[in-house]
């Protein structure tokens, strides 16, 4: 399946569409995406829908389809989470 990820942060802040299987943890997600974003995965968290994602959970488990758009947010921001 095909998700969308926003990042507004890092040198390639953008939007990215990237292939993924709903077994995938969000930990694993996040890695891939911040690796192709310049970004630290320990300094931010994926959300989705305004409620930062279980890192331990898979998209299946959230409940989370294929179209999905997901933001990469800075732990600052979010609460540090």
């Amino acid at each position: 399946m095909r998700i969308m990820v926003q990042a507004p942060i890092g040198e390639r802040a953008g939007l990215a569409e990237i292939e993924i299987r709903p077994e995938h943890t969000v930990a694993q997600i996040k890695s891939k995406v911040c690796s192709s974003f310049g970004v630290n995965p320990k300094t931010v968290a994926l959300m989705y829908g305004g409620e930062v994602l279980n890192e331990r959970k898979t998209l299946k488990a959230l409940g989370i389809t294929d179209g999905a758009q997901l933001a990469l947010m800075p732990l600052d921001i979010v609460g540090g989470c």
